[in-house]
């Protein structure tokens, strides 16, 4: 995957009609203000730069506006891939503003469907005796469950991710 960058300009020279700026490679910054330093730095030739932030790549959507950049930012490159798919799916779905941190804390596992969740959150958490189990309806459970405590996130037919809710 290409490095997450932004293309950095200025309110000025934008209004101006000229688009000079570069790309920023984010993950060349220890954290915003250290990129912000840098982004200030190459629009010196301006006395106070409002910096733009014109375009952007590899970075999810609501954590960065057009002048602004969340410190979550460097939380997410950090992460694996397999934990980026996990924040993208759950952002996605869940339409949340949450960092990449909380949505980890809330990922409960991959499932094949939310019955399996059940099955398996029975299996944790409950004994059933042996001579009850035909009794347990799993998929109510897990439909009750998604009503109002665990969201479920179907990707393809074979693929649920399991989120708490907080």
């Amino acid at each position: 995957m290409t490095s997450p960058r932004v293309y950095v300009g200025t309110y000025a020279k934008y209004n101006a009609a000229n688009l000079a700026g570069a790309w920023l490679s984010v993950d060349d910054y220890v954290d915003s203000s250290d990129f912000y330093e840098a982004a200030k730095k190459l629009h010196s030739d301006e006395a106070d730069a409002e910096l733009m932030f014109q375009d952007y790549e590899n970075i999810p959507t609501g954590l960065i506006g057009e002048s602004w950049i969340d410190d979550a930012v460097w939380d997410y490159i950090k992460a694996s891939d397999e934990e980026k798919e996990i924040f993208n799916i759950y952002r996605k779905a869940v339409g949340s503003e949450d960092d990449i941190t909380v949505v980890l804390e809330a990922f409960q596992g991959v499932y094949r469907s939310p019955e399996d969740w059940a099955i398996e959150y029975f299996e944790d958490c409950m004994e059933v005796p042996q001579h009850l189990e035909n009794y347990v309806d799993y998929s109510a459970f897990a439909r009750d469950a998604g009503i109002d405590s665990v969201h479920f996130v179907e990707v393809g037919w074979d693929r649920t991710f399991v989120f708490y809710r907080f």
